[in-house]
């Protein structure tokens, strides 16, 4: 999922945890946090799963709507 994450820098993404806040914002800033939440494995791909950004205080609307808009695949 976020290949043209690893396109614009032109390397592998370092592994770990990060949000990208280039996506829709919250309409309940006072329950969640902002962003989508994601990881990068030490390959340097990145993926989030639903569950995986509720456990850290995502919006699932957000993150409904960055699928729908094709940033995650």
């Amino acid at each position: 999922m976020f290949n043209w994450l690893k396109k614009l820098w032109g390397k592998k993404l370092d592994e770990g945890e990060g949000i990208f806040l280039n996506v829709p914002s919250t309409q309940y800033p006072d329950k969640y946090s902002e962003g989508l939440f994601f990881w990068t494995d030490q390959n340097g791909n990145s993926q989030s799963t639903l569950e995986y950004h509720l456990e850290r205080g995502g919006d699932p609307e957000v993150f409904w709507a960055a699928v729908n808009e094709g940033r995650l695949k």
